[in-house]
C-alpha cells in the first residue's frame, strides 16, 4: 500500500466506495464500502482476485485518465461497473492521477436512484405530475396574472397626461407604472423557467430558445441552441421531457460549476435525433457531498426522462467539459 492510497483512503468518509489502482489495472487498496459496493472481499483484494479489467465500463475510462495531461489531472463520469455477481452497478466515478504508478478513484452509488421496476413507474408518474403542474402554473401566471398587469400599466400610464397639481400624485402614479412593470417582466421570466409557454405553440425549438434566453438573464451564463435543420413537431410528452432534460443539466450547472458556456444540440443520426449538452465546467476536485448528491440525482433524473421517451444516455466528463448524449429514436 503506497502513502498516497492511504490518504486517500484515510480522507474518505467510511461510507463511500474508494479504492486507487495501477495503469495496468492492478488493484491496489480499497476500503470495504468498494469491496461490499461490487461484492468483493478483503481476502479477494489480498490475493489479486480482482482486477478493474472486471469492472466493465471502468477500464476505458481509467486509461483516459492516466493518459490525460498532468499529474493531478481529474476526471468524472457516469458508469455502471460489474459486480462480481455479474449485475451492474450504477455509479458516479471520479478518478485522479496523483503519479505515474497510481490513481485514486472514488464512486458514489446511483442503485437507489435506480430501483426496482415498480418503483421506477413511480418516478415516472411523479415526473410527469411536476410537469403538469409547472404547465398549469406556468399557464396561469402567462395568460391571466400577467395579462392584468400589463392592463394595468396601460391604465396607470393614461393617468399621468391629466390635468394635475400636485406632483406627487404623478410622481406615485410613474411609480406605480414603474413597479407594474417589473412584475410584469418577473411573471413572464418565472413563467418561462416553468414552462416555455411557446412549447405548446410553436414547439421544442422556440421553447428552448425562449428558455434559454429567461435562463442567461436570470444566471448569466451563455446558452447556445445549435439546430441544423427545423426540428419536427413531436408528441408534445417527448417534447416536454427532452425540454427537462435540458432545464435539469443547466440548473445543476448554475447551482455547483464554474460554467460559462454551454451548447444544446440536436442533430439528425442513422439512429434518430441527437440531443447534445456540452459545457465547459471543470470538475471539482473536493467535491461537497451535497454537490456529489445532486450530480448522482441529477443524472437519475436525466436518465428516468430520457427512459420515458425510450431512449438512453450517455455522459462523459474530461479535463475541458462535461457532454451528455441522447437518441431519440423515430417513430
Amino acid at each position: 500500500m503506497d502513502p498516497t492510497s492511504e490518504s486517500l483512503l484515510g480522507r474518505l468518509p467510511d461510507w463511500l466506495p474508494a479504492f486507487t489502482h495501477s495503469p495496468a489495472g492492478e488493484i491496489h487498496t480499497a476500503n470495504q464500502a468498494f469491496l461490499d459496493l461490487l461484492g468483493y472481499s478483503v481476502d479477494d483484494l489480498v490475493n489479486d482476485r480482482f482486477s478493474t479489467a472486471q469492472l466493465g465500463e471502468f477500464t476505458s475510462h481509467s486509461l483516459a485518465c492516466h493518459e490525460s495531461d498532468g499529474i493531478e489531472s481529474f476526471l468524472v463520469r457516469h458508469l455502471e461497473l460489474q459486480h462480481s455477481q455479474g449485475h451492474h452497478v450504477p455509479v458516479i466515478y471520479a478518478a485522479r492521477r496523483v503519479s505515474e504508478k497510481t490513481l485514486e478513484c472514488v464512486c458514489f452509488d446511483l442503485t437507489p436512484a435506480f430501483a426496482k421496476p415498480h418503483q421506477k413507474t413511480l418516478a415516472s408518474s411523479l415526473l410527469d405530475r411536476a410537469d403538469d403542474e409547472s404547465r398549469a402554473i406556468a399557464r396561469k401566471l402567462h395568460d391571466t396574472t400577467a395579462q392584468n398587469l400589463a392592463a394595468l400599466a396601460m391604465s396607470l400610464s393614461m393617468l399621468t397626461p391629466l390635468p394635475q397639481d400636485i406632483g406627487r400624485v404623478e410622481s406615485a402614479i410613474a411609480e406605480c407604472s414603474r413597479l407594474t412593470t417589473d412584475s410584469l417582466s418577473e411573471i413572464r421570466r418565472v413563467s418561462y423557467l416553468l414552462y416555455p409557454p411557446l412549447l405548446d405553440e410553436l414547439g421544442l425549438e422556440a421553447a428552448l430558445r425562449t428558455y434559454t434566453q429567461a435562463y442567461y438573464r436570470e444566471t448569466g451564463i451563455s446558452v447556445k441552441v445549435g439546430i441544423t435543420t427545423p426540428l419536427e413537431r413531436m408528441p408534445l410528452k417527448t417534447e416536454t421531457r427532452l425540454l427537462r432534460i435540458v432545464q435539469e443539466r443547466l440548473t445543476y450547472l448554475a447551482r455547483h460549476t464554474d460554467v460559462t458556456g454551454c451548447e444544446v444540440k440536436f442533430t439528425e443520426q442513422a439512429a434518430g435525433l441527437e440531443l447534445r449538452i456540452s459545457d465547459d465546467a471543470h470538475p471539482e476536485r473536493n467535491m461537497s457531498e451535497e454537490a456529489l448528491e445532486d450530480l448522482g440525482l441529477s443524472i437519475a433524473v436525466m436518465r428516468e426522462r430520457a427512459r420515458q421517451i425510450g431512449s438512453s444516455m450517455s455522459v462523459e466528463s474530461q479535463p475541458q467539459g462535461t457532454t451528455i448524449r441522447a437518441i431519440i429514436a423515430r417513430s
